[in-house]
């Protein structure tokens, strides 16, 4: 699969709730306190409950590689989707710092393995959310 015109910028959401455009007018992250409300024409989907870290002590991640795969395969599809062709998908996680931190994590491996960003220009796209 090839995705064109990937771009990566930082806007704010409604809800002053920072969203990051991996894909413009196609693909976003975004973290808040409340899972955002789907309206036409957008797919929103997490992993916070899905993908989770299995901790050696009390530490948080990163998660696997097994799981950047099935992350990435995952997303891929959806992109790839005829079905939702016309739509904008948002990745949505919470506000907990461990959730973010995995969640960009995931994004971030997506856009280097696929998207094939630099690594440094995702460090600064999620800028943000950095500790």
């Amino acid at each position: 699969m090839t995705i064109s015109n990937a771009r990566a910028t930082t806007a704010k959401s409604a809800k002053n709730h920072p969203t990051i455009e991996i894909i413009e007018n196609r693909l976003y992250w975004v973290s808040g306190p409340r899972p955002p409300t789907s309206h036409t024409d957008a797919y929103f989907f997490t992993v916070d409950q899905e993908l989770v870290y299995d901790p050696f002590n009390n530490d948080f991640g990163p998660l696997n590689l097994a799981m950047v795969h099935k992350f990435t395969r995952e997303l891929v599809r959806l992109l790839a989707d005829p079905q939702y062709k016309d739509y904008s998908f948002f990745h949505y996680c919470s506000n907990k710092f461990d959730k973010q931190a995995n969640s960009a994590f995931l994004m971030g491996a997506f856009m280097v393995i696929v998207l094939k960003v630099k690594a440094s220009a995702v460090w600064e796209l999620f800028e943000p959310y950095h500790d």
